[in-house]
């Protein structure tokens, strides 16, 4: 099971997402399109939100990623485009835990 958490804070601007665990989707050995799907959305949102902050338009950034655990964290400096790109990793990974309830959990 992928356990994510996502966290916003509204009024200071930042936002934080980790995600552990695997889906354990694959069946004997085959790839684990849910793992895929997860691992995609998490590197999209990494890359993203550091184009972001290479730009000045987001700071306090920082990620790690290990085989099973991602985090990563941002806070906004004078847009939006920060928490939109947190939102929809979340949405995205909340619409997995809606198709693959047995796999993953967003809290």
């Amino acid at each position: 099971m992928t356990s994510v958490t996502y966290r916003r804070e509204d009024g200071e601007g930042r936002f934080t997402l980790r995600v552990s665990g695997h889906a354990g989707y694959a069946a004997e050995g085959g790839p684990d399109i849910v793992c895929a799907a997860i691992s995609a959305l998490a590197c999209a949102l990494i890359g993203y939100v550091g184009k972001l902050y290479d730009e000045g338009q987001a700071e306090a950034f920082a990620f790690a990623q290990q085989p099973g655990d991602v985090w990563v964290r941002a806070r906004e400096c004078g847009g939006a485009r920060v928490g939109a790109a947190f939102d929809m990793a979340a949405e995205g990974l909340a619409m997995l835990a809606d198709t693959y309830p047995g796999c993953v959990s967003v809290s």
